[in-house]
């Protein structure tokens, strides 16, 4: 077997916070909802051009505490300069750490339900003297 990349990941969530996963989602990571097929679950597929790469599930059961059932979720991303504005501009707050061995920029925000997410710029870079966002 050879891993070729992440095909998706699967969040769940309480049907309280769905619309407000789904929102910042589609506005910050400019992810669409798109095609479904029929399960018994309820939720979203959110997509980047045909793939398929967030699952995000209503989950109300008792058993379900905290706010993810993941700690984190890294995502492959260009254009460094507008994401942050974009992320500045919907008040979202951010922190931001640059690996220089592997020449990497992050950008870690926090979703509706509480997961973290990590933002991967290659190559690409910008001050890193004020260590967070807004």
């Amino acid at each position: 077997m050879i891993v070729t990349g992440l095909k998706h990941y699967t969040i769940r969530a309480s049907a309280e916070v769905i619309d407000q996963c789904v929102a910042f989602y589609t506005s910050i990571l400019n992810l669409r909802i798109g095609f479904r097929p029929p399960l018994e679950t309820s939720g979203f597929w959110l997509y980047t051009g045909d793939q398929p790469v967030l699952h995000v599930l209503i989950d109300d059961e008792p058993e379900f505490h905290g706010p993810s059932v993941l700690g984190s979720i890294a995502f492959g991303c260009v254009n460094l300069p507008v994401t942050i504005q974009r992320l500045e501009d919907l008040e979202i707050d951010y922190t931001k750490n640059y690996l220089a061995d592997i020449d990497q920029f992050q950008l870690f925000v926090t979703d509706p339900a509480g997961l973290t997410i990590e933002l991967n710029f290659d190559c690409e870079k910008i001050d890193t003297t004020d260590q967070s966002g807004t």
